[in-house]
């Protein structure tokens, strides 16, 4: 009974994962103009980069593989979840630079989409009609 809770709660923090990556590569799109979603979003961004670039493991990750070693040792996996769970569908991709592309190009975006970029860096004035 208890390995099968544990099971459960390592698929709930599966699913929060999953739920974190959606709201990161699309919450910029939820929370234009409203400034504490902006913040909240831009910031969950830029730890997840932190995370990534310092090479310290995900702890939703850590949590996720504790509780699966408690419950099936054989379903541990060693890594980040992207790479694990998406490189068994498309295991030519080089997932660990995907996702890192990512978090850089979503930070980006997302100064780019709340207008944070200072007026002069920005590149609007390439696709305003002259």
């Amino acid at each position: 009974m208890e390995k099968t809770l544990v099971g459960v709660a390592a698929s709930g923090i599966l699913v929060f994962h999953a739920g974190w990556v959606v709201f990161l590569a699309t919450g910029f799109l939820l929370v234009r103009g409203r400034p504490w979603g902006e913040r909240a979003h831009l910031s969950a961004l830029v730890v997840t980069l932190t995370l990534d670039l310092s090479g310290t493991p995900c702890p939703l990750t850590v949590a996720e593989i504790a509780l699966r070693m408690r419950c099936d040792p054989a379903a541990v996996y060693q890594g980040s979840c992207i790479p694990h769970y998406l490189g068994s569908i498309f295991p030519q991709v080089p997932w660990s630079a995907v996702q890192l592309g990512g978090e850089v190009l979503l930070v980006v975006l997302a100064l780019w989409w709340y207008e944070w970029i200072p007026r002069g860096l920005r590149l609007d004035h390439l696709t305003r009609a002259a």
